[in-house]
């Protein structure tokens, strides 16, 4: 068997499947695909763990082009690539001038051949920027310019490394960081800002840096604020107000010279006061790669989502803690989801037993508002 899906999806199916569903993927499973964000190098040693035998494909392709332009099989302590081109599908690294790159050097990713889309229905302008016609390069065919930074290695695959135009990619969804940028400046209480995406646990969460414009920024606010007219995967997990912009010599935002967010939510910290706040608390720690979450912290503000709401369900559920997905939307802070959850000792037991539970038996449940709600999410991811 084999299967496809985004990165993140795959690494929370793999910490969700219980001894009995693993045996059973361990024996089956040939060919695991990622593809539609960027594969972690922690996700290629979970995979090869838990299942030795089957590969794992890093696929890379816009829907432009068809959704595949090329791929690879990972392995262990080997580069992170997206391969090599797939058959039909030419690819091209230009540089600023228009100019093939040498190997090493960056470039923009161009791709053609036949899996090329026409173009944007009812919008020639869009069109007419994305796909070029460049005779110097690849004559009379028409190229499609990704946006998408690479550069050639030695073997002829492909080293990704990142969006040409200031985008980045959360939970698969393509996000444009001077929209929210310009959202945050258009807040009386904002000067400046300045958006980055950082790595967090096996994902990326926003970070937000802000000069005041005078008076003390009120987080809340500012986060309300946004809210109203971004989806929740644009609301940065984290806001950092400071008194000025790091710059390079050349007058650009030196990125790695910005301070390191505190991990703090704008909430007072209230450590738990039970068991289950515990056991929740200290899950959601792990899975968001942050310190000191408190009982009165916004799950969603602070860097989590759909995807990860169900790891949380799963973990719990290992740990003797039954809570539905459903709960984690609704309540939101571990205080109030942990009013909705129960202790169930037997549950953390059986789930570590092989054959505890009916064969293809899902881990969690869902029911059909949480999976109309997940689907919808993985929709838009892929699309």
């Amino acid at each position: 068997s084999h299967g496809l899906s985004l990165p993140s999806i795959y690494n929370a199916m793999i910490d969700g499947a219980n001894a009995s569903q693993r045996e059973v993927l361990q024996q089956s499973l040939n060919l695991w695909i990622v593809a539609g964000e960027a594969c972690p190098e922690a996700l290629i040693q979970k995979h090869y763990q838990s299942f030795p035998k089957a590969d794992l494909v890093n696929e890379y392709g816009p829907t432009e082009a068809t959704v595949w332009a090329s791929a690879t099989v990972l392995k262990p302590d080997q580069p992170v690539t997206i391969g090599q081109p797939v058959p039909g599908m030419g690819v091209y690294l230009l540089n600023t001038h228009n100019e093939p790159v040498a190997i090493g050097e960056t470039g923009e990713i161009y791709l053609t051949g036949p899996q090329l889309a026409k173009g944007y229905k009812g919008k020639p302008k869009q069109t007419a920027e994305a796909f070029v016609i460049y005779p110097n390069i690849a004559g009379d065919q028409r190229l499609y310019r990704t946006g998408d930074l690479a550069r050639w290695r030695s073997n002829g695959e492909l080293q990704f490394l990142g969006r040409r135009d200031h985008q980045v990619k959360i939970r698969g969804h393509r996000i444009e960081l001077a929209e929210i940028e310009n959202r945050l400046s258009g807040h009386e209480s904002v000067k400046q800002a300045a958006v980055i995406a950082k790595a967090s646990g096996d994902t990326q969460r926003l970070v937000a840096y802000i000069i005041e414009a005078g008076n003390d920024v009120d987080l809340d606010v500012l986060r309300n604020h946004l809210t109203i007219t971004l989806p929740d995967y644009m609301v940065p997990s984290d806001f950092v107000v400071i008194s000025h912009f790091p710059l390079t010599p050349n007058g650009k935002l030196d990125i790695k010279a910005l301070p390191e967010p505190s991990n703090q939510s704008g909430m007072p910290y209230i450590p738990p006061s039970n068991e289950i706040e515990e056991t929740l608390a200290r899950i959601i720690e792990e899975l968001l790669d942050r310190p000191k979450i408190g009982i009165d912290d916004n799950f969603f503000h602070i860097g989590g989502d759909s995807i990860l709401s169900l790891q949380v369900v799963s973990r719990a559920l290992s740990q003797g803690v039954s809570v539905s997905a459903r709960d984690i939307f609704e309540q939101k802070t571990i205080a109030k989801i942990a009013l909705k959850a129960s202790i169930q000792k037997d549950t953390a037991q059986a789930s570590q037993e092989p054959g505890s539970q009916e064969e293809g038996q899902p881990l969690i449940s869902l029911d059909d508002d949480e999976l109309d709600a997940l689907i919808d999410e993985l929709d838009s991811a892929l699309s």
